[in-house]
């Protein structure tokens, strides 16, 4: 059972109260890997959203934002590409830690469960999670203890089984909820546990009805190659910055529609580049077109090519131009 949605926010920052913060970003190679990153044969969170910032550098600075969350982890679930996630931190300069759930097929409440058995001593309240593929003005602060229900004004009222689900006015999740202590504790520490299917049951049934916080916006999923154009589109529309400074790109080149060019690109004279994302370090050659299409880091769209509709190549791709 989920309450009305909120509306209404207080500030936590000056009651004391330490939240941490869980990103999920799951894995490249397993079978509930987003499309767009297996096919990209890159993490999530290396996907630039505009000029500076990649997705996993915007959840940090939304998490920081609500000035009560005091650490950050990003949940992978394959060990091997702790080095992926460790570089992006690191060239983005932010302060966050990678935590690597190796209990297989757990789902999304029985990853939590197993970092705050490993990582969640140190918080007083409960757990912030967020999936790294959604994208949003979401509010973050609405969800958190002393801020999200006012039935809970105390830390004491805060150890009863309860979570904070942040939703869209059509009552789609928005990819955010808050979870106490006492709700994270009736996870199992073995076996599969998902959020909706069996975790917001389980405290409904205790007699803590979880409570739908109203987000600001509507949520974007970037885990597919067309959810991914569409925020580019809407970020475009919106005014944001979509190209780096430190591209290169022929004046004879043309770029329209939602158009994101990143660090190091090059684009070469009479290109043509319409609704598509060129990530750092890739080239456009002269004369090609890249029209809808995501085109990785590092790699190389020859002269005269067309790539339409399609993540160009992965990063396995030998020669890395193209399939």
């Amino acid at each position: 059972m989920i309450e009305r949605p909120l509306q209404s926010t207080v500030n936590v920052a000056g009651e004391g109260v330490a939240v941490q913060a869980l990103l999920l970003a799951g894995s490249i190679r397993t079978a509930r890997a987003q499309p767009l990153a297996r096919s990209l044969g890159v993490p999530l969170a290396a996907l630039p959203v505009d000029a500076s910032r990649t997705l996993l550098t915007w959840w940090i600075e939304s998490l920081k934002s609500t000035g009560a969350v005091t650490r950050i982890s990003v949940a992978i679930s394959d060990a091997s590409e702790r080095n992926w996630y460790e570089r992006i931190i690191e060239e983005s300069g932010v302060e966050c830690s990678v935590w690597v759930d190796r209990n297989e097929h757990r789902g999304a409440a029985g990853t939590v469960r197993d970092f705050f058995d490993a990582c969640g001593a140190e918080s007083d309240t409960g757990i912030l999670v967020a999936e790294c593929s959604t994208f949003g003005d979401f509010g973050l602060d609405r969800l958190l203890p002393l801020g999200a229900t006012p039935d809970y004004a105390t830390r004491e009222q805060c150890a009863a089984p309860h979570a904070s689900v942040l939703m869209w006015t059509d009552g789609r999740p928005a990819g955010a909820l808050y979870l106490s202590r006492a709700s994270i504790q009736q996870i199992p520490t073995i076996g599969y546990f998902d959020v909706k299917e069996q975790l917001l049951p389980a405290i409904a049934k205790s007699g803590s009805p979880a409570t739908a916080v109203l987000s600001r916006a509507a949520p974007h999923r970037v885990g597919s190659l067309q959810g991914y154009l569409k925020l580019m589109n809407a970020r475009a529309d919106a005014g944001v910055e979509m190209i780096s400074p430190q591209a290169s790109i022929h004046p004879t080149a043309v770029l329209q529609g939602g158009v994101l060019i990143g660090k190091g690109v090059e684009v070469g004279a009479g290109a043509v580049i319409s609704g598509s994302v060129i990530m750092s370090g890739a080239r456009v050659a002269s004369g090609a077109i890249v029209a809808r299409s995501v085109v990785p880091p590092g790699a190389s769209v020859r002269a005269g090519v067309r790539v339409i509709d399609q993540v160009f190549a992965s990063l396995e791709s030998s020669g890395r131009d193209g399939r």
